[in-house]
């Protein structure tokens, strides 16, 4: 019983920060670093400000990634990022990209 208590206490340990990953977090942990905190951010100089877009925009981007369709010559990189990702992930991450 003792041993099954620890596994279980182990298992939530490990799994309720997962569980706990909300769009910002996604956001803070796969887009700031290029993107900026508040969306602000010119990436590598090649992209529109994440701020200045649309939800539809974001949206269709973010899908677009996903499936290799969208991008220009850096699109490798953000293919990396989004395609891990879950189409709720990508909506909520969208959403959060819109309220900006």
């Amino acid at each position: 019983m003792k041993y099954a208590f620890i596994c279980l206490a182990a298992c939530l340990l490990f799994a309720v920060p997962a569980l706990a990953e909300g769009p910002a977090d996604l956001y803070a942990k796969n887009c700031k670093g290029c993107h900026g905190a508040d969306g602000s951010k010119v990436a590598m100089g090649m992209t529109r400000p994440l701020n200045s877009l649309t939800l539809d925009e974001v949206k269709a981007a973010l899908a677009g990634y996903k499936s290799g369709t969208y991008g220009g010559e850096k699109k490798a990189m953000m293919e990396r990022v989004v395609k891990p990702m879950s189409d709720a992930d990508l909506e909520a991450l969208a959403a959060h990209v819109d309220s900006l």
